[in-house]
């Protein structure tokens, strides 16, 4: 990619923060920390001048239903697989968090939040390009709930501002994923450790080699791994060929949905990597099969939304896959 195609692929990241911050809004997912992260992109977006100002205050006016049902689905998705792999754990184990194209996440801070054991037994590690780690760097040295959730006695000053954070339970790499090859070393990380990888709509933008890569370097590095992943897959219908176009009018292009364009062909790209257990499922399914009939109910009762087969036909054009590789004498141990 070029520079202006790697900023517009920073870009979506705006995207996937005013979409949960719409979620939010409306009641439909809770995160305690999303308000610092929006206030952080309308004070960079205000540094820029007034016009990407104007733009991003846009940008967080709320989205339709469909919109946050699809974001709601998405995020509980993850929610529920990041949860099945920490609840394989044995009590006191130390387990690996990595995130790819982490962007303004705020997983790992809910994380420790809500259960203080995780800040001694859960390492997470978060990667995106430089520019947008470093913004996240400033959110969280500016606020002290992040600074400790973290474990950062660090305060903002002159002479840290470019550096990126590293303490006992967390690690912000500025890294670009295309650059990373078989003799990549992590800073921080502990092959040791089962290791569980996300990459929510990240390695998507990779051309298919350059994801390759990524993935044989997760496979040959951490022996007892696991990869949750969420991309879009354009199905090779009609409705499939709209959203690539769409996508490109914006100059987002997105190689996996032609290279993988099916849960069979996404199965099978894994089990090629190495890994023994994959499964995938399409968002369709997660919105009628993995939501509880009391949360449905909560959820209906928040928007109304007229437009369920259109969100269906959506949803049945992103999916989930789990992929493990289980190491079983480094688990018992």
């Amino acid at each position: 990619m070029n520079l202006r195609k790697d900023k517009v692929v920073q870009s979506t990241d705006g995207d996937a923060l005013s979409s949960k911050y719409s979620a939010v809004q409306k009641r439909y997912l809770r995160d305690d920390f999303i308000d610092l992260f929006v206030a952080g992109a309308k004070q960079a977006a205000a540094q820029q001048g007034p016009g990407s100002a104007r733009k991003t205050v846009a940008q967080f006016q709320p989205k339709l239903p469909l919109i946050n049902r699809g974001t709601f689905v998405r995020h509980h998705a993850i929610d529920v697989m990041v949860e099945r792999f920490l609840s394989a754990k044995k009590p006191g184990q130390r387990v690996q968090i990595i995130s790819l194209g982490a962007g303004s996440d705020t997983r790992p801070f809910s994380l420790w939040n809500e259960n203080k054991e995780y800040k001694n037994e859960v390492l997470y590690h978060e990667i995106d390009f430089a520019v947008s780690v470093q913004r996240k760097k400033d959110i969280i040295l500016q606020d002290s709930t992040l600074r400790e959730l973290v474990g950062s006695d660090e305060k903002q000053s002159e002479e840290n501002k470019t550096s990126f954070l590293s303490t006992q339970r967390y690690h912000l790499h500025g890294i670009d994923l295309r650059t990373i090859g078989p003799d990549f070393v992590l800073p921080g990380s502990d092959p040791s450790l089962a290791t569980l990888i996300i990459s929510e709509c990240c390695l998507c933008y990779l051309e298919p080699d350059q994801a390759k890569k990524v993935i044989s370097w997760i496979t040959n590095e951490f022996h007892d791994s696991t990869i949750i992943m969420y991309e879009p897959l354009s199905g090779q219908d009609q409705f499939g060929q709209v959203m690539i176009e769409n996508l490109a009018s914006r100059g987002i292009s997105i190689p996996s949905m032609t290279k993988f364009p099916s849960l069979e062909s996404q199965i099978e790209r894994f089990k090629t990597a190495g890994y023994t257990e994959v499964l995938a499922t399409s968002m369709d399914v997660i919105h009628d099969e993995w939501v509880s009939p009391e949360e449905q109910q909560r959820i209906h009762g928040l928007e109304f939304l007229d437009e369920r087969e259109e969100l269906l036909l959506l949803l049945k054009h992103y999916c989930v896959v789990w992929a493990s590789k289980l190491d079983v004498s480094r688990r018992e141990r």
